[in-house]
């Protein structure tokens, strides 16, 4: 079974903010404060 997930990202110089939310289960999971690199956010997705 596959599901959509949706990220949200608030971008600052220094951090991002993530959070991931399904609307199946009406629940946010997953926040997080990373660094500003790319390979952070596609860790985090992963």
């Amino acid at each position: 079974m596959n599901s959509l997930i949706h990220i949200g990202i608030d971008v600052h110089k220094d951090t991002y903010s993530l959070c991931s939310y399904s609307f199946q289960t009406s629940q946010a999971f997953g926040q997080t404060k990373i660094g500003s690199d790319n390979k952070l956010v596609i860790k985090y997705v992963d």
